[in-house]
């Protein structure tokens, strides 16, 4: 039976192959819609997901205390991070978005410490500062790259999700991985809702494949969304999970060059290598720590969140 590390990992690496496909289908649409037609085509999509998955959950009702926190996660994984990623994905590439938004992993261990109280070990620190240090070597390697607009919104977007960690690491405490994504893209998809009318307009004219890879979008960013929540809660830290998206600036350039014909940076290759290493840094853990771990599993029924795709089968 696998493990709960086992399947921590196969649940990050899942989100992260969906999240990859995810920066093509935004700068392919990027292409075609307006920012704003985009963005609420993706969540409403999103949205529709989710409300049509509901019926096979056994879903509890929000706490009135919890709904700011729903609501400033909506805002930082979805209708605002979605709006600023989809702005600077018309003026930068699939590739280098993602390699900016591969600083969320760093952002995140500091936000745990200041509202969780994380205190990571001193691996997981020296890995989060070799990813980073790939991340660097990806973007300012290449002589062609500079500072512009696109990649300004893109790293706000990255610096919120890193924020939506957090706050999903508190919501995870009280309801399962698919309650808190369920009603963040609700309320996400809620507060785009001012973008109808360019949507509908522009639907109208854009071309029948351009709007069904948007809704395919849409589709996969729900279920990635699911799989991340469930990776967070099987994690004793958040860093354990959001290093993963370490990976994701490899697999987006490869996809690129070959859905979309976006021919890759070498620094990929060296960037690419050490962000590979931090990975497995990050999921090294000392043999006491696995014990207490263990046991922390069959204290707090950890597997639960699992049973939910198993439900939805």
């Amino acid at each position: 039976m696998p493990t709960q590390k086992a399947k921590r990992i196969f649940l990050a690496l899942l989100t992260i192959v969906l999240w990859a496909s995810a920066y093509i289908a935004v700068r392919y649409g990027a292409a075609v819609f307006s920012v704003y037609a985009m963005t609420f085509l993706r969540f409403f999509a999103s949205a529709v997901t989710v409300l049509v998955m509901m019926p096979f959950y056994k879903v509890k009702r929000p706490a009135l205390r919890d709904l700011p926190l729903f609501f400033l996660a909506a805002l930082a994984a979805y209708s605002l991070y979605a709006f600023l990623m989809t702005l600077g994905a018309q003026t930068v590439t699939a590739s280098v978005a993602s390699f900016i938004t591969a600083f969320s992993p760093v952002l995140t261990p500091v936000f745990a410490l200041l509202f969780l109280k994380e205190h990571m070990r001193r691996l997981q620190w020296t890995s989060v500062g070799i990813g980073f240090l790939g991340v660097l070597i990806m973007l300012f390697s290449d002589a062609s790259f500079s500072i512009q607009g696109g990649v300004l919104w893109v790293l706000l977007s990255a610096t919120l999700f890193s924020f939506y960690n957090i706050i999903q690491r508190k919501l995870l405490k009280r309801y399962t991985g698919f309650e808190v994504t369920a009603y963040a893209t609700i309320i996400g998809a809620l507060t785009l809702l001012p973008f109808l009318p360019n949507a509908v307009q522009e639907v109208r004219v854009a071309p029948i494949p351009a709007s069904l890879v948007v809704v395919l979008l849409g589709v996969i960013s729900a279920v990635a969304y699911i799989f991340w929540a469930m990776a967070l809660k099987l994690a004793h830290h958040t860093a354990e999970v959001t290093n993963f998206m370490f990976l994701t600036p490899v697999l987006t350039t490869i996809m690129g060059f070959f859905l979309i014909g976006e021919l890759p940076p070498i620094s990929t290759v060296f960037g690419g290598g050490l962000m590979l290493l931090a990975l497995v840094l990050t999921n090294l853990e000392p043999k006491r720590e696995q014990e207490d771990g263990k046991m922390q599993a069959s204290e707090e029924e950890p597997i639960a969140c699992l049973e939910d795709v198993t439900a939805a089968k």
